[in-house]
C-alpha cells in the first residue's frame, strides 16, 4: 500500500490500488427451483400399442322365429310318407312316395317333394285320397249362372299363369275380370269408352296385370292394372279400324301380336303403345288370319288362317314362314285356333270340321292327332289352349263338347259329355300354366271353369311340389315348380 501525506491539510488518507483477480471460488449450492413454465405444444402421436385382451362375450340375442317344422329325408326307393315331412328324391329310377293314411293326418299337414334325380317321382294317395288343384272341386262348373254375367255373348277368355286372375270379353258388350279363379266377375268397362265394343279376343301376361283386347273394325286396348281401366292404343294410328280377330302376349305384357281377318299381322314391343304392320307387301299380307299365339318371350309366334295355312315367326314377328304349304296335309285347312307352350316348341292347332294337329319342333312339322275314325275327328273345333309345357291341352267344339289331352295331344278325352256343359256354343278357352285350371266361355251363355281331382301326381326331374292336407282325403298342391302331371 502507498500512502501519501497531505501536509497542507494537516491530515492524511490512503486510496487502495486494484490488484489482479484471484482464482474462481468454488461453485455455490443449487438454488431453489423456479416456477413451472407454460405447457408446450402437443408432440406427435406415438406408435399404436399392442391390442388389449378380448372383452367378455355379450349376452345372447332373442330367439328367432320357429321354423317350418319339416323333417327332410333323401330317398331313392318307394317310400311311405309321414305328415310334415319332406323328401328329396334322388337316383336314376322313378320313385313313388305314398301319402300317409287319412287316419294319420290332420288338416294343415304338409308334404314336400323335391325331384333331384333323373328318374322323377310319383306322389300317390293312400286309400280314398285324391289331389284337388283348386276349389270348388272336380269337373266343370258354371260360374256365372244367375248373375249379371249370365247369358252374355261371350267371345274370348284369358288367364294368368296361376289361373287366379281372369279376363273375358263380350262381342258387342264389355270386358269382365275375375280375381278369384272365376268365382266372381266384375264388368270393368260399363259406362266407359271401352263399353259395347265388338270384342273378338283378349290376352294376359303371366301375372294378370297387363291385359290386351282387340275389337273388330275398331282398336287395340290395353290395361296395366288387372283390367280395372283400359286405354285405346290405336285411336289415332294406322292400326285403327282394322278387322282385328286375335291377339297374344308374352309373359311380361311387353311384346304383343295381333292379326286381322282379313288383313295383316301387327306387333308391338312397348306394351301396345305403338304398332308395326309386319306383313304388308309380303306373301302373308291380306290373309284371313283367324288366330295367333306367342311363347313366353314373344320371340316365337304362330298364326293360322281360315282357310289357309299355319305360319310361324322366330324373330318376334319381323319375318314369317308358311309351314304348311301344298302338298302338306295341313295345307288349306279351316284353322280356327292355335296355342303355344312357353318355349314355342310345342304347338297345337284345330280346324273347323277337321282335326286337332300338333307340332313339337317350333311348327316346322305337323301331325294329325285325331284322324278318322277317332271320335275327335271332323268336329267343329273352335278353340284350343295349352299349359306351359304343351303336355296338357284342351280343345272345344262349337255346339259340342270340351276335350282334354294329358300327353301332348296323343290321346283325347271328352270331358263334358253327359254333363250340363255338353253341347254349348263354346267360343273361347284358356288354361293356366299347369293345365290344372281351365276356363271356357259359351256364346249367349255362361263362363265355366274346370278343376280336376286326380289320384296321383307325377313330377319330372327337377320338379318340386308342396302338398297341404285339406281334410276328407284331399291334398291341395299349394305350390310347385317344374313339370307336374296327373294320373
Amino acid at each position: 500500500m502507498i500512502c501519501l501525506m497531505a501536509v497542507s491539510a494537516g491530515c492524511w488518507s490512503c486510496t487502495p490500488g486494484t490488484g489482479e483477480a484471484g482464482p474462481a471460488g468454488a461453485r455455490g449450492s443449487t438454488g431453489d427451483p423456479g416456477t413451472t413454465g407454460g405447457t408446450g405444444a402437443t408432440g406427435p402421436t406415438g406408435a399404436t400399442g399392442n391390442m388389449g385382451a378380448s372383452g367378455p362375450t355379450g349376452a345372447s340375442g332373442p330367439t328367432g322365429a320357429t321354423g317350418s317344422g319339416i323333417t327332410w329325408s333323401v330317398v331313392t326307393a318307394p317310400t311311405s310318407a309321414a305328415p310334415d315331412h319332406g323328401y328329396i328324391v334322388q337316383g336314376t329310377s322313378p320313385v313313388t312316395i305314398t301319402l300317409p293314411a287319412m287316419s294319420a293326418l290332420a288338416v294343415g299337414d304338409q308334404i314336400d317333394v323335391i325331384g333331384q334325380g333323373s328318374g322323377g317321382f310319383t306322389v300317390a294317395g293312400s286309400t280314398g285320397e285324391t289331389f284337388q288343384v283348386t276349389a270348388p272341386g272336380p269337373g266343370w262348373f258354371d260360374r256365372t249362372a244367375s248373375t249379371p254375367a249370365s247369358g252374355q255373348q261371350w267371345e274370348a277368355v284369358a288367364s294368368d299363369a296361376a289361373g287366379l286372375n281372369l279376363v273375358a270379353a263380350v262381342l258387342g258388350g264389355d270386358i269382365w275380370t275375375s280375381v278369384d279363379s272365376g268365382a266372381t266377375w266384375a264388368d270393368q268397362t260399363k259406362g266407359t269408352l271401352a263399353a259395347a265394343q265388338s270384342w273378338r279376343a283378349v290376352a294376359s301376361d303371366s301375372s294378370g296385370a297387363y291385359l290386351v283386347a282387340v275389337a273388330s273394325l275398331a282398336d287395340v286396348w290395353t290395361s296395366a292394372n288387372f283390367g280395372v281401366t283400359w286405354t285405346n292404343e290405336t285411336a289415332a294410328a294406322a292400326a285403327h279400324g282394322q278387322k282385328w280377330h286375335s291377339v297374344a302376349s308374352d309373359s311380361t305384357g311387353t311384346y304383343l301380336v295381333a292379326v286381322a281377318y282379313p288383313g295383316d299381322i301387327w306387333t308391338s314391343n312397348d306394351s301396345g303403345g305403338t304398332w308395326v304392320d309386319e306383313t304388308t307387301s309380303t306373301s302373308a299380307a291380306n290373309v284371313y288370319w283367324q288366330a295367333v299365339a306367342s311363347d313366353s318371350s314373344g320371340a316365337h309366334l304362330v298364326a293360322v288362317a281360315y282357310p289357309g295355312d299355319i305360319w310361324t315367326s322366330s324373330d318376334s314377328g319381323a319375318k314369317w314362314t308358311d309351314q304348311t304349304p301344298s302338298p302338306s296335309a295341313a295345307d288349306g285347312q279351316d284353322w280356327t285356333s292355335v296355342a303355344s307352350d312357353s318355349t314355342g316348341a310345342h304347338l297345337v292347332a284345330v280346324a273347323y270340321d277337321g282335326d286337332i294337329w300338333t307340332s313339337s319342333d317350333l311348327g316346322i312339322t305337323w301331325n294329325d292327332q285325331t284322324p278318322a275314325p277317332s271320335p275327335a275327328s271332323g268336329l267343329a273345333w273352335i278353340a284350343v289352349a295349352s299349359d306351359s309345357t304343351g303336355a296338357h291341352l284342351v280343345a272345344a267344339a262349337s255346339a259340342g263338347d270340351i276335350w282334354t289331352s294329358p300327353d301332348f295331344g296323343a290321346t283325347w278325352t271328352n270331358q263334358t259329355a253327359s254333363t250340363p256343359a255338353t253341347k254349348l256354343k263354346w267360343e273361347g278357352l284358356a288354361s293356366d300354366a299347369s293345365g290344372f285350371n281351365v276356363q271356357a266361355v259359351a256364346y249367349q251363355e255362361d263362363i265355366w271353369t274346370w278343376h280336376p281331382v286326380v289320384a296321383a301326381l307325377t313330377g319330372a326331374p327337377g320338379a318340386t311340389v308342396t302338398l297341404i292336407y285339406t281334410g276328407g282325403g284331399v291334398f291341395y298342391p299349394q305350390s310347385s315348380t317344374g313339370t307336374l302331371g296327373w294320373e
